[in-house]
């Protein structure tokens, strides 16, 4: 997830492709879905339907963020992130939240993957911070070996 406009917001993105890059050649029955999701809100619940399990990844900002940090995030630590100040403004877990209620076919979330971006998220540009960029590089060796691990436990039932 990410807004290649807004600088630090665009890591998501980006380490996508990485993954993307890295995974093609992957060898399994199972079907990988990529997609680069250049919005929030309710448009989730729509773009998300129909998936069985997901893993996000997506730049992580708040008064705490360390810039460069990159963390593995689970259904409970993101359950203080459920909000509704603006059916524009809900963010993902409220998303999942709302779409099981509504019945939708709702992915299970394995985790998220968070890059840690300063205030730089919020400035229109097209180019990542040097610390931001620098930890492109283990987001994606850190979502691979997650997408590997779920796909082994998968194929052994």
């Amino acid at each position: 997830m990410g807004n290649e406009i807004r600088c630090d917001d665009a890591i998501g993105l980006t380490v996508l492709e990485r993954v993307k890059h890295r995974l093609q050649n992957i060898n399994n029955q199972q079907e990988i879905t990529f997609l680069s999701l250049r919005t929030g809100g309710l448009d989730l619940i729509y773009e998300l339907e129909g998936y069985d399990d997901l893993i996000v990844v997506d730049s992580y900002f708040s008064p705490s963020s360390k810039p460069g940090r990159v963390r593995i995030l689970y259904e409970e630590d993101l359950i203080g992130a459920l909000s509704v100040d603006s059916a524009h403004l809900i963010s993902l877990p409220t998303a999942l939240t709302l779409s099981k209620r509504l019945g939708y076919h709702t992915p299970r979330l394995i985790c998220a993957v968070v890059i840690d971006v300063g205030e730089q998220c919020m400035v229109f540009g097209s180019s990542l911070t040097e610390e931001v960029a620098q930890a492109g590089n283990e987001a994606a060796d850190r979502t691979c070996e997650i997408v590997r691990e779920y796909l082994r436990v998968q194929a052994c039932g």
